[in-house]
């Protein structure tokens, strides 16, 4: 491909005029894609100071089809810019990392946006979507906390409420407007999609102080409802989720999916037979006890992700445990799993560098294929009446888990516990 600089009319970046293929001053750059192909933007040229640039149709008679990943990324004076309707997609990274911008609006014509386009733009707050755009990726804004949409009426797929991102019918909530401390879902509202916050975003900063669930919310998709938001209040007549104190589960209170990231102590209800995926993701918890009736069964993926917990004793009764419930628990120093515990998920990374002891109180899990730390200072012991279920998954040199040549990941050493209790001995026959 031949790359040409481009030159543009003084005092603004909405492109008159092609001033010449080897210009010196040009604010943008690009690529020629081939004949019948057009040409893509590659970036803005050196010394480019403008705030505002209108991509332009056409380029020396040759339409603007595509936009390079990461074209802008250096142009942290840009606050807005203007996408051409030649260009139909935004693929990934497209503008990712432009900290000063605060404006995008997309030309009719522009029919995707893709997986991380606009990734970690955190003072981006207003996009405007046209009625081609009918394909939205769920992580087309992951770390936009400002992010509001405004969507034109003729579009097919999407519609905008209040800065929100919605289906066209209203019943799909797809993304929370941004810059807002507490926000109330539409009654006409269904389900909450995965991205309302941006998934496993326990990172969009607190955007959402509360947030209230209508009776018309059936569904809230796993993930939906992160660390990054506050407290969530359900009204009393929804028939499928309760809330109480700000916490939310599901309406009989056999689910916990979510806790507000400012409870420190936190005590299981008696009723709760599984925590969700990231119920406690990125909150202050230092605290926290479990019922001593067993009735706890499962755990979900990131459950207590990035929370402050200095120990941690899953009680008798959970049989399964997800993938890396407490990553970046950066305090723990202490895990006990349970007797009952049969299932995990296929890693256990435990990266905290305070950790030093884990504890199993019964066979090594199912499908887990052991665990990893980013030190070889942690040890792990087992019950003696367990050992020879522990001696077929453990390394020749005693350790559980896979440790890389270049010493980034250390395995658990294991070893009997010899403090264990043994099972009650059974009189002969």
């Amino acid at each position: 491909m031949t790359t040409i600089r481009l030159g543009l009319v003084a005092f603004g970046c909405a492109l008159a005029a092609f001033v010449g293929a080897q210009g010196t001053a040009a604010p943008l750059t690009y690529e020629s894609l081939g004949p019948g192909q057009g040409v893509c933007v590659t970036g803005l040229s050196e010394g480019a100071t403008c705030t505002s640039l209108t991509i332009p149709a056409e380029i020396a008679g040759a339409p603007v089809t595509q936009i390079q990943s990461g074209a802008f990324t250096d142009g942290a004076h840009l606050t807005s810019v203007t996408v051409p309707g030649t260009v139909t997609a935004l693929d990934m990274h497209t503008f990712t990392d432009m900290e000063g911008l605060r404006e995008v609006v997309l030309r009719e014509g522009v029919r995707r946006i893709g997986w991380f386009a606009f990734a970690d733009c955190k003072a981006l707050c207003r996009l405007v979507i046209p009625a081609s755009c009918t394909d939205i990726d769920p992580l087309a804004f992951d770390l936009c906390p400002r992010l509001t949409f405004a969507v034109a009426p003729e579009n097919p797929a999407y519609r905008s409420e209040g800065g929100a991102l919605l289906s066209k019918d209203g019943s799909r909530l797809i993304f929370a407007p941004g810059g807002v401390r507490d926000y109330t879902v539409p009654e006409t509202v269904r389900v909450v999609g995965a991205s309302f916050t941006n998934p496993g975003q326990a990172l969009r900063s607190g955007m959402l102080a509360s947030v209230t669930l209508p009776a018309s919310v059936r569904i809230v998709e796993t993930g939906a409802i992160g660390g990054g938001i506050g407290k969530v209040h359900v009204a009393v007549d929804n028939p499928w989720y309760a809330s109480e104190d700000g916490v939310l589960y599901d309406k009989k209170k056999r689910v916990l999916l979510h806790v507000p990231p400012t409870v420190t102590v936190f005590t299981v209800p008696d009723t709760v037979t599984r925590i969700g995926l990231g119920a406690f993701a990125g909150g202050a918890l230092r605290q926290i006890t479990f019922s001593a009736k067993g009735t706890l069964r499962e755990i979900g993926d990131v459950a207590f992700l990035g929370c402050e917990l200095r120990t941690l004793t899953l009680p008798k009764g959970v049989v399964a445990i997800g993938e890396d419930i407490v990553c970046r628990c950066e305090k723990l120093t202490a895990i006990t799993f349970p007797e009952t515990l049969r299932a995990a998920g296929p890693h256990l990374y435990l990266p905290s560098d305070a950790l030093r002891q884990v504890t199993f109180r019964g066979p090594p899990p199912q499908g887990c294929s052991g665990i990893v730390f980013p030190h070889d200072q942690a040890r792990g012991t087992y019950p003696a009446r367990h050992a020879k279920a522990w001696q077929r998954v453990l390394n020749a040199d005693g350790t559980w888990g896979l440790t890389t040549g270049r010493g980034l990941y250390h395995a658990l050493h294991m070893s009997v516990d010899a403090a264990a209790p043994n099972p009650p001995s059974h009189p002969s026959r």
